[in-house]
């Protein structure tokens, strides 16, 4: 199931809508600079980078609020209109968006990101940067089922780049690109 695109193939972001695409990386490569420039090269809409678990929200901040810094007044009706819909989806608790930051584990926070992003409609690109962690494998395969059905339901983008044998014996992606042969 992993297709390999050569260097000087044209590829446009149809091949993604709707999808979840496990892009899988040698352990010795970390790919995030090429994937930004990738995804630049051939989107003209935003995307939404979470970088590992490195991407935490303002912890004095309630989930809500974080969830809307930055938005437009437009984004914020999106947001608010898809939220409950999306909530439900994910098995989170409306009341939860009143919880401060600090009080969520970062695998939450990293949900309630994506739960943004796909209220939003925004590509999201997952970086596993801790693959080699059995807990953040765990993390990312028992996410993945959950995130299909988002993607089907909500006509979402999902990238996913990982080096984890386990994440890419997932029965839940959609397709799997092996970068040692997109970027060469």
């Amino acid at each position: 199931m992993i297709a390999e695109l050569p260097n000087d193939s044209l590829v446009s972001l149809e091949i993604f809508d709707n999808k979840i695409t496990l892009f899988l990386e040698n352990q010795q490569s970390d790919c995030r600079q090429d994937m930004l420039r990738f995804f630049n090269s051939i989107n003209k809409k935003k995307y939404y980078a979470i970088l590992g678990k490195e991407n935490i929200m303002i912890p004095f901040l309630t989930i809500k609020d974080n969830l809307v810094i930055g938005l437009s007044k437009k984004e914020k009706e999106q947001l608010k209109e898809r939220l409950p819909k999306l909530l439900d989806q994910f098995k989170l608790s409306p009341s939860s968006l009143n919880k401060p930051a600090s009080d969520c584990s970062l695998e939450e926070q990293v949900v309630f990101q994506i739960v943004r992003s796909l209220a939003l409609r925004h590509i999201i690109l997952i970086f596993d940067s801790t693959s080699n962690q059995q807990e953040s494998n765990q993390f990312l395969t028992n996410l993945i089922p959950v995130l299909r059905t988002a993607v089907k339901n909500n006509h979402g983008t999902i990238a996913i780049v990982s080096s984890s044998q386990e994440v890419a014996g997932s029965l839940y992606y959609d397709q799997c690109i092996n970068l040692d042969y997109f970027f060469n």
